[in-house]
């Protein structure tokens, strides 16, 4: 099965990357050019971003309350200074408390923690930065895509996608460690916080909530709901955006608290940014479209994209080389090898 879905996602990346390549070429461009899309951000966010880096940035005037707390813990500092700044951070939050990457993808390195013992254990071994953050527990995860095109004073919520994880209905019988069957440990360690043991047997016809940890895991369902988008969320949306100079395109992965938006009583929290070409549309993996209607749908998305880096080239005169741009994704491969 785990093969079976690495296998769906190598083709899935391929054909994205196909399309990219394609759209670069039609406009005369080589790779290169994407590093433009974004200009404030290093590589237009093609390669080694940090997390905390860009969260710093869209944390700003007075918009803390949409930010899960966290802190960064840098490898360059000694393990015994690391675990002190965790001890500190574990005192001001309570448990469950995630730690991340701080430069990562697709959920590579997640883990979620419920004690202290287990969280610092894990940290005195950690070989790149990490972010510790608080969990969020709103049951609602949307990938929201921003577009802004050059010269606009703010841009504004071009989709919204729901991330529509698996459930499991109880049978009063099995534990739910059985109901769960082979999920990975970030889904397991989530399925303890919430239900104390895995060998406690949930009531009958109960649900079993399988949390994921990324829409590249295929262990989550996405449900295009643009439809459905409310204007209050756009606004703010579009607020916290305009924090950072030259944020043209991006994809904010969130957690809210109801879905979908009847009114505008509402809270969420941002996880994170991902501010690069490659934040493929989440409705691409939507399976109510099909092949023809997703191509044509992501195909026109990236034109924009490579038009917005086109302008900001000629705007600001600058240009990242193939070459240096694939030095520094070997750089990440490098990195993520590491976690």
């Amino acid at each position: 099965m785990k093969l079976i879905k690495r296998i769906k996602k190598i083709i899935r990346d391929g054909f994205f990357f196909a399309l990219v390549s394609y759209k670069c070429l039609t406009h005369g461009e080589s790779l290169g050019i994407l590093t433009n899309l974004n200009p404030s951000i290093p590589f237009g966010g093609l390669g080694r971003l940090s997390k905390s880096f860009i969260i710093n940035k869209l944390n700003q005037n007075d918009y803390s309350e949409y930010f899960s707390k966290q802190t960064r813990l840098k490898i360059s500092l000694s393990v015994e200074e690391r675990l002190v700044k965790a001890t500190a951070f574990i005192k001001n939050n309570e448990f469950p408390i995630v730690a991340k990457p701080d430069v990562g993808f697709t959920g590579i390195g997640v883990n979620i923690f419920n004690n202290k013992e287990n969280l610092l254990e894990f940290l005195s071994k950690q070989k790149v930065d990490y972010v510790l953050e608080e969990f969020c527990p709103y049951s609602h995860e949307l990938g929201v895509y921003y577009l802004k095109l050059p010269g606009q004073k703010q841009g504004k919520v071009i989709g919204v996608v729901e991330k529509d994880f698996p459930f499991i209905i109880a049978d009063g019988i099995k534990s739910i460690n059985k109901l769960a069957g082979n999920v990975d440990g970030f889904v397991k360690a989530y399925l303890t916080i919430k239900y104390g043991s895995l060998e406690n047997i949930p009531e009958k016809e109960s649900i079993i909530n399988l949390i994921g940890k990324s829409h590249a895991t295929g262990e989550q369902i996405s449900i295009d709901r643009t439809h459905e988008l409310n204007e209050k969320l756009s606004d703010i949306i579009g607020n916290i955006s305009s924090q950072i100079s030259d944020f043209y395109y991006g994809r904010y992965d969130l957690k809210i608290s109801k879905w979908p938006l009847t009114d505008d009583k509402f809270n969420f929290k941002i996880l994170e940014l991902n501010p690069s070409i490659d934040a493929i549309p989440l409705h691409f993996y939507d399976k109510k479209y099909g092949f023809f209607q997703k191509y044509r749908s992501v195909l026109g998305l990236l034109d924009t994209a490579v038009k917005i880096c086109s302008q900001n080239k000629s705007n600001n005169g600058d240009n990242i080389s193939f070459f240096r741009l694939l030095r520094e994704q070997v750089r990440l491969v490098k990195h993520l090898r590491k976690i």
